[in-house]
């Protein structure tokens, strides 16, 4: 389970090292490309050397194991601080140390917990793992290093909510919740903080990040029977995992706020934020206002409309704005974001047996042509003469 989580994590993380924002020179490119591969080879390598041990873990003794692990972590460090800082050369080489290092060091902190036979809160040892990404990120101002403390962060937040929540009914909603609250609140502070976050490094990882967390979350949302489950009942009463979920809601707050403040800089701000602020307190009301409830047993009405509409225009919104935002602010991941979730929604609702054929049919047919439409004024105010393309 540790290999499959740490795959996950690190794949993505590279990703997000190979992920650019605009035009870039060849030489960039091949700075770029040096670094992914660098990060692609120190992953793999991982892997290698947690297989090696995994295959030989019984026949080594307890001690041996603890040593061998702090010894790798020491190493890795050292030799990537030594080329980093000391030599100054091979800089990539010297980054993918110490990015294997944040990866052992959170394969050593569930693999200690096994030798030991640690009685521990479960999700602890992601969190503690994110920390320590996050920490070594800030230290070496790196953004992949940074991505996979974010992921980490993610992997933690998800399991607090499973381990957390009093049923499965109330984790399949609050975990959706808490993920989009927390994408807002990752790319809020990320564009709307950057001149405190890009010295680091994190600006970037945690816009990439956080927007698709946005998506992600909300994409339940947007299927009827979502709402129809009886998954709301006691929607006020208050647990530890619904503290959680107003806790991240007062941090999708502030980060709504900080983006708004960015209009000076980044003229779709304001809007951004509004879209993004209206995505947090949908959220959050489909779980304290649901539109059906359970009563003496029976969900209460018949079928939810509302919600799934709200839902499905809040998706089609952030989708479609993407795309306008990223050529607006030249930033061609975000655009390309905007276009994928155009597709997953586009699929999703053709295959949604919750709606009729003609109730799809009449949603697809004027959304298609509004694109188009809009498609054909902006080709048509580029060839108009005195209009700056």
């Amino acid at each position: 389970m540790l290999l499959v989580v740490a795959l996950v994590l690190g794949l993505g993380s590279v990703a997000m090292a190979g992920a650019t924002a605009g035009r870039a020179s060849p030489e960039e490119r091949r700075e770029r490309m040096a670094a992914v591969l660098a990060v692609m080879g120190a992953l793999v390598t991982g892997f290698g050397v947690i297989l090696f041990f995994a295959a030989n873990w019984s026949d080594i003794p307890r001690w041996l194991r603890v040593a061998s692990l702090i010894a790798g972590m020491a190493l890795l460090y050292g030799l990537g601080y030594y080329l980093r800082e000391v030599r100054r050369t091979n800089l990539h080489v010297a980054h993918a140390l110490i990015f294997l290092g944040t990866l052992l060091f959170g394969a050593s902190l569930f693999l200690v917990g096994q030798i030991y036979h640690v009685q521990a809160h479960d999700p602890m040892g992601f969190l503690i793992w994110a920390i320590g990404c996050l920490s070594v990120a800030a230290l070496v101002r790196s953004g992949p290093i940074a991505a996979l403390g974010l992921l980490v962060l993610i992997a933690w937040i998800a399991h607090e909510v499973i381990d957390l929540a009093g049923a499965v009914e109330e984790t399949a909603v609050l975990l959706p919740v808490v993920l989009t609250l927390f994408g807002i609140a990752l790319y809020g502070l990320g564009t709307g903080a950057s001149q405190w976050f890009a010295p680091l490094r994190f600006e970037r990882p945690m816009r990439m990040i956080g927007f698709p967390l946005v998506l992600l979350g909300i994409f339940p949302f947007t299927f009827r029977f979502v709402h129809q489950t009886g998954f709301f009942d006691d929607p006020l009463t208050l647990t530890e995992a619904k503290i959680l979920m107003w806790g991240f809601a007062a941090a999708a707050l502030v980060g709504s706020v900080l983006l708004a403040l960015q209009f000076r800089v980044r003229r779709t701000s304001p809007a951004e934020a509004v879209v993004l602020a209206a995505a947090g307190l949908l959220v959050i009301l489909a779980v304290v206002a649901p539109e059906v409830r359970e009563s003496g047993g029976e969900l209460a009405g018949s079928e939810a409309t509302v919600y799934p509409l709200l839902f499905n225009v809040l998706l089609g919104v952030l989708a479609v704005g993407a795309i306008v935002v990223g050529f607006l602010n030249d930033e061609v991941w975000l655009a390309n974001a905007g276009v994928v979730w155009v597709g997953i929604d586009v699929i999703a609702r053709f295959f949604d047996p919750s709606w009729s054929m003609l109730e799809r049919s009449l949603v697809l047919i004027p959304a298609g042509l509004v694109a188009i439409a809009a498609g054909y004024l902006l080709d048509r105010r580029r060839q108009m003469p005195g209009v700056a393309t």
